[in-house]
């Protein structure tokens, strides 16, 4: 199976099987996951150049379902994918602050996008133009393989709401030892979080202060940052004296001490 696949793959750019084991698959969720299995396959065994690999997703699709070991393939590779899979773990640090680990990976502004509409994440057409500006490319992507510990600091820890400013805000994250985070965070977040209730509860509104994104809006300059809210990404005009009063904010940023190559 291995062969075949790696030999299709390789070879041709219309795939047309017969008398090959087929996936069972019946919705949304399946297709991601077979294409997921796909994707380790074909990495583990061949170096596919990279703009290949947008293939496995139109493999999936295509994958037909009437074949009668898919579904037995399909229930042993879920099986395993459960077991081996990371849970998103949540724990607080010694400061009290919620820490989660995430995993950076190799993605491009505009293939976060197409990971964003794919898994129908909503987001304004203003966070499109922050992934595809260069500037995101070339400072805001996670380094792929490395392991990245976040805390998230709740804005009332600035208990006068006229102090909590931007700038005050970046403060006191350095004031805890913490770096400064970069947009590439808000993606994973938001993958980890999937649809669970109890994660879109804890990070229901949080945003990211890493440096702003220069774009054009409108035929005019302007920076933005992004954050997530209720499961969704938004880019807010935000500048050092910008108040946030709302004190149930969260604030993300990475512990420099814990980021390593996995």
């Amino acid at each position: 199976m291995l062969r075949i696949v790696c030999f299709l793959l390789w070879q041709s750019k219309t795939l047309l099987w017969r008398d090959t084991v087929y996936f069972s698959i019946k919705n949304k969720e399946e297709v991601m996951l077979i294409r997921d299995a796909l994707s380790s396959l074909v990495r583990s065994a061949v170096k596919v150049p990279k703009k290949r690999l947008g293939l496995l997703a139109k493999i999936a699709k295509d994958l037909v379902a009437e074949n009668v070991y898919g579904k037995e393939f399909y229930d042993n590779y879920l099986n395993a994918r459960t077991k081996a899979v990371r849970k998103f773990v949540i724990k607080r640090n010694e400061n009290g602050h919620v820490v989660v680990n995430i995993q950076g990976v190799e993605l491009t502004g505009a293939e976060e996008i197409e990971n964003f509409e794919e898994n129908t994440i909503c987001f304004r057409e203003l966070v499109r133009e922050c992934f595809l500006s260069a500037i995101y490319n070339a400072e805001h992507c996670l380094i792929h393989g490395w392991s990245y510990e976040v805390a998230f600091v709740q804005g009332n820890e600035i208990a006068n709401p006229s102090r909590r400013t931007i700038n005050n805000l970046r403060n006191l994250g350095e004031k805890y030892g913490y770096g400064r985070p970069v947009a590439g965070f808000v993606p994973r977040i938001i993958e980890e979080m999937g649809n669970d209730p109890v994660l879109m509860k804890e990070f229901e509104n949080v945003y990211c202060l890493h440096e702003p994104i220069p774009i054009i809006v409108s035929g005019f300059p302007r920076e933005f940052s992004l954050c997530i809210n209720n499961g969704s990404i938004y880019a807010k005009n935000l500048t050092k004296t910008n108040l946030l009063i709302d004190g149930s904010i969260l604030f993300m940023f990475p512990i420099v001490d814990k980021m390593f190559e996995g």
